[in-house]
C-alpha cells in the first residue's frame, strides 16, 4: 500500500505534466509549416548589411515560388530555446555589481510580418513592419506577460528598455511599439515557458543563426527540395539542418516528460496490482483461518453485516498504516516535481485525492471479496471447515 500510494501520486503528477506539455498553447498557429535552421559563416557574412541582404533575398526567392505560401524567418520560434539576456527598464534602478538584479527575457529577432503569419495576436499598439527596418532603428514588441511583470496596470507603449550583454554593458534604448499575446519558448513545464519575450526586427540587429519556416502548398519532399534549391541559388555553401515539421518541433518539446511519465505510470500500475493481490492474499488467508470463528459467531446470532464490518475494519487499518506515510512520501515527491513541471497546489491536492481513492477502493475490494465468500458458507459448514 505504501509503495502503491507513493508511486501512483508521483506517476499521476508526471502524467499531468506530460499532458499539459503535449497540449500546451504556444501562442501560434503551426499548421502545415516546415522549418529549417541555417548558420551564416563569418568569413562570407562579415557585416550586418551582408546578413540583411541575404535574408531579404532568401525571403523574396521563397515567396515567389508557387509551391510555397507564407515565409517566416526568426532567430527562434515558439517551442525553441531562445537567447535569454538580461534587460534594464527606463526609470528603474539596478545594482550594477549584481547582474542577477536585471530581469531576464527571451530576445527574438524576426522579419516583418512573421508574427502576424504565425497568428500571434496583437494586444496593443502595432506589429513590426517595414518602417522598423534599418540598422539605425530601435523598436521592439513585447508580450502581454512582459507588461504584466513590469508594467502592471499601465500601458507599455512608448516605454523603453535596453539589453544587457554578458559583460554587463547596456545597449542603446529600445522603444516598445506594440504588445502581443504570450508565446511559449523553452520548456512548457517550467519557468522558461512563462518567461516574457521581446521581439526585435531582424534587420535592426541581424544574427548568424536563424530559422526559416515556410507554408507547404505541396507535399513535404517537394517543399524540402524547393527550400534547398532556393537557398542554394543564393548561396550554395549555406547549410540547412534540423529540417522538420513545426508540429513535430512542438511535440518534441514535451517528449522527455512523456517518456518519464510513461515509465512512472507502468510502475504505478504494477504497484497497484501488487498491493491488490498482496492484500487479497493476506486477507483471504486470514479469513480462511477464521472461518470456524465466523461460523460460531453466526450460530450465536451475529449478523453478516457485523462480521463484514469487522474484517473491513481490519483491511482499513492496513490501508491507514501503509496509506498515511505513502501519501506523505508521494506528495513530497510530487511537490518536488511540481516546481519543475509547473503543477499547482490545487492540482496536487486533486491528484492525491484521486490516487488515495483508487488505492482505498483496491484495498476494500481485496478485503470484501474473501469475506463475502466466507459468509456464503452455512454456519454448520463453517464450523466443520478446515
Amino acid at each position: 500500500i505504501f509503495l502503491s500510494m507513493t508511486v501512483l501520486i508521483a506517476a499521476a503528477t508526471m502524467v499531468t505534466g506530460a499532458y499539459r506539455a503535449t497540449f500546451a498553447d504556444f501562442g501560434v498557429k503551426s499548421d502545415n509549416l516546415l522549418t529549417a535552421r541555417t548558420l551564416l559563416r563569418d568569413v562570407h557574412y562579415q557585416t550586418a548589411e551582408q546578413k540583411i541582404q541575404l535574408v531579404n533575398a532568401l525571403a523574396t526567392q521563397l515567396e515567389n515560388h508557387p509551391g510555397i505560401g507564407k515565409v517566416l524567418i526568426a532567430t527562434a520560434f515558439p517551442a525553441d530555446w531562445a537567447w535569454t539576456p538580461r534587460i534594464a527598464l527606463e526609470g528603474k534602478e539596478y545594482v550594477q555589481q549584481q547582474n542577477n538584479a536585471y530581469p531576464t527575457v527571451n530576445y527574438i529577432m524576426v522579419t516583418a510580418g512573421t508574427l502576424e503569419k504565425l497568428g500571434v495576436a496583437l494586444v496593443a499598439g502595432r506589429y513590426l513592419d517595414n518602417s522598423d527596418e534599418g540598422l539605425d532603428k530601435r523598436t521592439v514588441l513585447v508580450t502581454d506577460s512582459f507588461v504584466a511583470a513590469h508594467f502592471p496596470g499601465e500601458s507599455a507603449l512608448g516605454k523603453r528598455l535596453r539589453v544587457i550583454d554578458a559583460s554587463g554593458h547596456a545597449e542603446q534604448w529600445l522603444t516598445i511599439v506594440g504588445v502581443v499575446k504570450h508565446t511559449l519558448y523553452g520548456d512548457a513545464n517550467n519557468e522558461s515557458g512563462k518567461m516574457p519575450t521581446v521581439f526585435r526586427p531582424y534587420n535592426q540587429t541581424p544574427k548568424n543563426d536563424f530559422t526559416i519556416a515556410i507554408e507547404m502548398k505541396t507535399d513535404r519532399p517537394s517543399a524540402i527540395r524547393t527550400l534547398r534549391n532556393a537557398v542554394a541559388a543564393i548561396d550554395p555553401e549555406l547549410p540547412l539542418f534540423q529540417i522538420e515539421d513545426y508540429a513535430t518541433k512542438k511535440q518534441r518539446n514535451g517528449a522527455p516528460i512523456r517518456f518519464i511519465s510513461t515509465i512512472f505510470m507502468i510502475f504505478g500500475v504494477a504497484a497497484v496490482v501488487l498491493a491488490g493481490t498482496g492484500i487479497y492474499g493476506v486477507m483471504a488467508n486470514t479469513i480462511s483461518q477464521r472461518t470456524q470463528e465466523i461460523g460460531v459467531k453466526r450460530a450465536l446470532g451475529a449478523q453478516d453485516e457485523q462480521i463484514a464490518r469487522q474484517f473491513l475494519w481490519a483491511g482499513s487499518k492496513q490501508l491507514l498504516w501503509g496509506g498515511i506515510p505513502g501519501v506523505a512520501a508521494g506528495c513530497a515527491m510530487a511537490f518536488a516535481m511540481a516546481h519543475v513541471i509547473g503543477i499547482g497546489a490545487g492540482d496536487l491536492l486533486l491528484i492525491a485525492t484521486l490516487m488515495v481513492s483508487v488505492i482505498a477502493a483496491v484495498v476494500i475490494m481485496a478485503t470484501y471479496i474473501p469475506t463475502r465468500r466466507a459468509l456464503q458458507l452455512e454456519p454448520a459448514d463453517a464450523l466443520r471447515y478446515e
